[in-house]
């Protein structure tokens, strides 16, 4: 889904400069229309990789806290 949004990891495990954060929750929002990536609940924050950095989707609370 990273490759889908546009989003590379960059030096400090995040999304690169040139894609603003907002940018890139609105964008993966648009993708996922509106939900969680992994259930149907409204989406709510932006899940990435710890390891590599990379952007995995965007997350409601639920799955968040449990993640």
């Amino acid at each position: 889904m990273s490759e889908a949004a546009g989003l590379r990891p960059g030096p400090n495990n995040g999304p690169t400069p040139r894609f603003p954060r907002w940018y890139a929750w609105w964008r993966l929002h648009d993708l996922q229309d509106g939900n969680c990536a992994t259930c149907d609940a409204p989406a709510y924050a932006i899940d990435h990789d710890y390891t590599t950095g990379l952007v995995r989707g965007l997350l409601c609370v639920v799955v968040l806290r449990c993640g």
